[in-house]
């Protein structure tokens, strides 16, 4: 081999030894810049030549000879091997992207590689426009838009931002799913860093998205709903009965005034966050409810702030917390059958905010309301946070429910979650969570959790229990629904036979218990509290708000 040539090949010593040393022409131009190669020979025992392997980009030449330092063995993969293997991994990316993307969730394996042959990976520069508000629509061009890495900015016509999209979200169905055809974008998309997408033609998105058009007019409406809000003000909104109180503030249900429409309101003391402390999780609970879009996860529609508090807009969910219907059935407890219903709805909840990098860590009856048919809502991303590849080491989370890793200190990540499920699902099936009971002191429960002490439940099916023991492992890396596969694992385990996820999603399955609302505004489902508003301290002298700015 010489170095400086153009062809690709991939090499591999099977015996003998093989070296790299410089080509004659060292620092010759290569790209945009030069390459110094120190004269120096190095021995290589292992693969070399992977440049030809670079998906996405050109082949970057590498300016090496290759000598042969005694009679040596090689296996080699020529150019056309190279690109084999090159599209095999770029395939690979793909499907794994898509799995990713909560939309394409209801996707057979089978559809999901048939889509996969379809896909256009693109890179978008920073300030590049995607879609323009006016621009033309509605004819073969158009495509569908699948963020894979960075973040686009969606504007409307007077060019007031209504929301940030991320990974696995989408944009362009609108044009697709509209039966008419030439009419003028009413948003713009704007990158606002280098971002890879990866796109979908209108014959081909035409071929395989038929079965997802429910999802997508449900988008669809929450994205225009979104559009409107944005021109609410807080002083606009009518304050009505409190629907819960916390440590910073209260959650009250509000009217719109003008349209009628009920929103929930949650108003948060900047005095008592700083007093606490808690100025990043409030601040990060903002941020990552941004980034939530899912059926079954209360969504943020706005934010407001003023000197003494930050307020966040949330869609009205009144069908009361699921800990009080599960409070009030005889023994505390759920029949199996609506255990696996309510405990799916998580599941796909979990597997969302897992696609967007969100860890939840605080899931317990008390976080999950029923929305008006019955179905989950997954609410306070209090403790939520964005966890790439490193680990995160904050001790959070309700005692009952939290992994034996954060009581060790040693590191977690969404792992936790999936534990948290495991004794979720215990809590629902037996009435009481596994490792503690009314009167078990705080540090008893982080006992018995750290070295696994509890009862397998009684009367369960053996497919809950055993679902129960792979949830409740010690070592994250071993619980099912941690492994490459994901939650995909979980969803195929035996206690979730027969569920059809697609019908799911698209809340096609009769709830176990609808809640009794006499109208959209009856918060009679909900604790009363006493109404009054405390006057709020002003921030304390040399504290500073700046946590704030997303507000």
């Amino acid at each position: 081999m010489n170095g400086g040539k153009t062809s690709k090949c991939l090499v591999t010593p099977l015996s003998g030894l093989i070296a790299t040393e410089p080509c004659e022409d060292v620092g010759a131009p290569v790209e945009s810049g030069w390459i110094d190669v120190t004269p120096t020979r190095d021995i290589h025992t292992g693969w070399f030549g992977v440049s030809a392997l670079i998906v996405g980009d050109e082949v970057r030449v590498e300016p090496l000879d290759v000598v042969v330092q005694l009679d040596a063995d090689v296996a080699l993969l020529d150019a056309a091997g190279c690109d084999a293997m090159s599209e095999m991994i770029e395939r690979k990316d793909i499907r794994r992207a898509l799995r990713g993307v909560d939309l394409l969730r209801t996707l057979s394996d089978t559809e999901i590689e048939a889509l996969t042959l379809e896909i256009s990976p693109m890179f978008v520069g920073a300030g590049e426009t995607i879609i323009a508000a006016g621009d033309r629509l509605g004819g073969a061009d158009d495509a569908f838009y699948i963020i894979h890495r960075g973040e686009f900015a969606v504007h409307d016509r007077e060019h007031r931002e209504i929301i940030r999209l991320h990974r696995g979200e989408h944009f362009g169905e609108r044009s697709l799913l509209s039966s008419v055809r030439d009419f003028s974008a009413d948003c713009t998309c704007r990158a606002t860093e280098t971002s890879y997408v990866f796109t979908i033609k209108r014959a081909a998105f035409e071929r395989h998205m038929g079965p997802l058009r429910d999802h997508l007019d449900r988008h669809d409406a929450w994205l225009k709903e979104l559009e409107a809000a944005k021109g609410i003000e807080i002083g606009d909104l009518m304050l009505l009965p409190t629907l819960g109180v916390g440590t910073f503030g209260r959650v009250r249900l509000v009217e719109h005034r003008s349209t009628g429409k009920a929103f929930a309101l949650k108003s948060m003391s900047k005095s008592r966050i700083a007093k606490y402390r808690q100025q990043s999780h409030v601040r990060d609970e903002c941020l990552l409810m941004r980034q939530i879009s899912h059926p079954f996860c209360a969504r943020l529609i706005k934010t407001y702030k003023d000197d003494v508090k930050v307020h966040m807009l949330l869609e009205a969910t009144l069908g009361g917390e699921l800990f009080r219907y599960l409070d009030t059935q005889p023994g505390g407890k759920f029949p199996e059958d609506w255990c696996r219903f309510y405990a799916a709805c998580v599941v796909l909840a979990l597997e969302h905010m897992h696609s967007q990098g969100i860890v939840y860590r605080d899931l317990k009856p008390e976080n999950l309301l029923l929305d008006p048919d019955g179905y989950i809502k997954v609410v306070d991303y209090g403790f939520a946070k964005k966890v790439s590849k490193e680990k995160t080491y904050t001790v959070c989370g309700t005692p009952d429910y939290i992994a034996p890793e954060i009581i060790s200190r040693r590191g977690h990540d969404r792992a936790v979650d999936l534990w948290a499920l495991g004794v979720l699902i215990y809590e629902m099936v037996t009435g009481l969570p596994p490792f503690s009971d009314e009167d078990t002191p705080d540090k008893q429960i982080y006992d018995n959790i750290t070295n696994l002490r509890y009862q397998t439940p009684r009367g369960a099916t053996v497919s809950c229990n055993s679902l129960i023991k792979v949830l409740l492992v010690k070592t994250p890396s071993k619980r099912l629904g941690c492994g490459r596969a994901g939650l995909l694992e979980l969803k195929r385990h035996a206690w979730f036979g027969g569920l059809d996820w697609k019908a799911l999603i698209r809340k096609e399955i009769p709830a176990p218990v609808v809640p009794v609302l006499e109208h959209d505004k009856d918060t009679s489902n909900y604790e009363k509290y006493v109404e009054r508003d405390d006057p709020e301290p002003a921030m304390a002298a040399g504290t500073s708000d700046e946590w704030a700015d997303v507000f």
